[in-house]
Formats: C-alpha cells, sequence, structure tokens
C-alpha cells in the first residue's frame, strides 16, 4: 500500500489529528500535487489557526505556483490566475510572521514575491525586516543592494 492511501486510512479514525494531516500535506507536496496538499494545509489552518508551518508551507505552494511557469490549468479547473496565488502567498506569509514574527524564511520568501510583482518597496521592508532578525544573511544584502540601484 502507497504512503498516502496509509495515512489517509488512518485519518479515517482520526480525522481532526494535526500531526496527520501535516504528514498528508507533505506527502502530497513531495509529490507535487499541489491541490491536495494545498487542502490538507487549508484543514490544518482551521483545526489550528496558530500552525506556524502551515502558513508557511501554503505561502511555499502558492508562491512556487505565482513563480514558476507551471500550467495552472492542469491544477485547477477554476482557471484561477496568477494574481490569486501571488495573493494567497502573500497572506499566508503574513499569517506566518503574524504567528511567529522572527521568521525570517517567511519575509525572505515575501521579499522573493514582492520583487517579482515590482513591489519594491515592500520588498526592502521584508528584507529589513529579516536582516534585523540575522544579519548575517549576505546573500539578502545583495538582494537589497539590488533593488536599491
Amino acid at each position: 500500500m502507497e504512503k498516502i492511501e496509509k495515512l489517509l486510512q488512518k485519518l479515517e479514525d482520526n480525522p481532526n489529528n494535526v500531526d496527520l494531516l501535516l504528514q498528508i500535506a507533505e506527502t502530497y507536496y513531495d509529490k507535487e500535487d499541489f491541490k491536495n496538499s494545498i487542502r490538507f494545509y487549508q484543514r490544518i489552518t482551521e483545526l489550528d489557526e496558530e500552525n506556524e508551518k502551515a502558513y508557511f508551507n501554503l505561502g511555499a505552494i502558492y508562491g512556487k505556483l505565482a513563480l514558476e511557469d507551471i500550467q495552472v490549468d492542469e491544477y485547477w479547473e477554476d482557471h484561477t490566475d496568477e494574481e490569486d496565488f501571488f495573493e494567497n502567498a502573500i497572506k499566508n506569509y503574513m499569517n506566518c510572521v503574524e504567528i511567529n514574527p522572527e521568521n525570517k524564511y517567511a519575509y525572505n520568501n515575501l521579499a522573493i514575491i514582492y520583487d517579482a510583482l515590482d513591489w519594491q518597496d515592500k520588498a526592502k521592508e521584508m528584507i529589513e525586516k529579516s536582516l534585523e532578525i540575522d544579519p548575517g544573511q549576505d546573500d539578502l544584502r545583495d538582494m537589497l543592494n539590488e533593488l536599491e540601484l
């Protein structure tokens, strides 16, 4: 039996088990089944509104879909567009930093998304917040210098 099938079977006995839901969401993500991964991460946030990891990973998925050349029609029959992916990535990363204002990775990813949207001021703001948390991020300093040119 495939790993995902075993996890889904376990979920039947305990449908509100956040750890199990997280394993399922991550397994779908690893298989690049983003639609199902999103569905399970969203379920986690419904059960645990403070689940930083679920919000971060939702932001990562939506960011990946927005930034990479993925055929959107393959995943969403309703023709969700790139703008929605950017918006959802931002929303989920912001939820993440609201829960944990020290999450430099969420700020870094927000900077990348804002830069892709040509929102340089917001990108700079996120980089500066991340550098306040961890000043030793040389690659981020380089990105900040490029944005300031």
